[in-house]
């Protein structure tokens, strides 16, 4: 008995039914059937670690992904793109210091949202429903230019088409020149009627200003959505006066054709959200326009001098192309007509329009 094993030994005392003293051949019968149990115990350790192991090789893997996917959910943390603190960026003093213009540049190159400053996605997708205080446009109002303290005037002097500018809005674009309509003076901007092929071989009109400082061509998302062209993706931060940025992500080409000559050309068009806004009203003054009756039916934009929307801008890659060497003044102020690939352009300032 001193030679047992001390587990063995207390299953040999229980296994004795009486305090008798045991024949040896007992204790024989009871090591032989210790011995076989013990044996088949291990051979179902053995099978059962083997199949263990066998599962463990088929779903290990997607085991170790769960538990490392909960661990880093459980220890993810935002960290902002301004300061590198753990806040959301419109929670950042350091971002709230900036200047406006250096905000849409670090949103920008952030690749951020510039509604709701999150990440993966752009304003004109963004699913929140708040946009800026101030303006209500859907920009956040951290990257809000205020009117007053931020708008910036510059003048385009080309070939008489001259018009003041003033920016106060995120959307505008590098060097276009917009209207300023005052109680004295109104400036022309050179717009003409033209059209444009659709996907279907069809031709849609559409209002265009032919800007010669715009480096790039500029379509409306609106007559984008109208014409159902293919788009091809692109990321082109488009820089405006004042520091001002926006960027155009889908481009198309156009084919653009002259109502009223020969003439067709193909252009390169990134799309935006507003190219300008509605061009103001300008009356007519008290004696007419004084158009040469031989021209009034080949003016570029019959009109000229009526609200409306502008949904294409072709910049000055092909603004001297389109021009023609004719001029003639008008006896109106500084007004007079150019010719063009389009038609009779309508240039100049006239004044007192009020």
């Amino acid at each position: 008995m001193g030679r047992l094993d001390i587990a063995t030994a207390q299953a040999w005392q229980l296994s004795c039914q009486d305090t008798e003293l045991q024949k040896y051949e007992d204790l024989e019968n009871f090591l032989v059937r210790r011995c076989t149990a013990l044996e088949t115990t291990e051979a179902w350790k053995i099978e059962s670690e083997e199949t263990k192991d066998l599962n463990t090789k088929k779903h290990g893997k997607s085991s170790n992904m769960k538990r490392a996917l909960v661990a880093t959910d459980a220890k993810k943390v935002i960290t902002c793109v301004c300061c590198s603190e753990n806040h959301r960026l419109y929670n950042c003093e350091a971002f709230k210091k900036l200047e406006v213009a250096a905000r849409k540049t670090l949103v920008r190159q952030s690749s951020l949202c510039f509604n709701c400053l999150g990440p993966f996605h752009a304003a004109d997708a963004c699913r929140s429903k708040y946009s800026c205080q101030k303006c209500k446009l859907k920009h956040n109002t951290l990257l809000h230019y205020e009117a007053a303290n931020e708008a910036i005037a510059t003048c385009n002097p080309e070939g008489g088409a001259a018009a003041c500018v003033m920016l106060s809005t995120p959307n505008t674009l590098p060097k276009t020149s917009l209207p300023i309509s005052t109680t004295i003076n109104h400036v022309f901007l050179a717009t003409a009627l033209v059209t444009v092929k659709d996907r279907w071989g069809g031709y849609r009109e559409c209002r265009a200003v032919l800007d010669s400082e715009s480096q790039i061509n500029f379509v409306s998302k609106r007559l984008a959505n109208i014409l159902q062209l293919n788009a091809k993706l692109t990321a082109l931060p488009i820089r405006g006066i004042g520091g001002n940025e926006t960027q155009a992500r889908s481009s198309l080409e156009l084919k653009v054709k002259s109502r009223l000559k020969d003439f067709s050309v193909n252009l390169i068009c990134h799309v935006l959200p507003v190219i300008i806004y509605e061009l103001p009203p300008v009356p007519p003054p008290a004696s007419g326009w004084k158009f040469p009756i031989e021209l009034a039916s080949e003016l570029a934009d019959p009109n000229f001098c009526q609200s409306g929307p502008i949904d294409l801008l072709i910049g000055g890659g092909t603004f001297f192309e389109l021009m023609e060497t004719e001029r003639i003044p008008l006896r109106i102020d500084n007004m007079s007509l150019q010719s063009s690939k389009f038609g009779w352009i309508v240039t100049g300032e006239m004044k007192n329009i009020c």
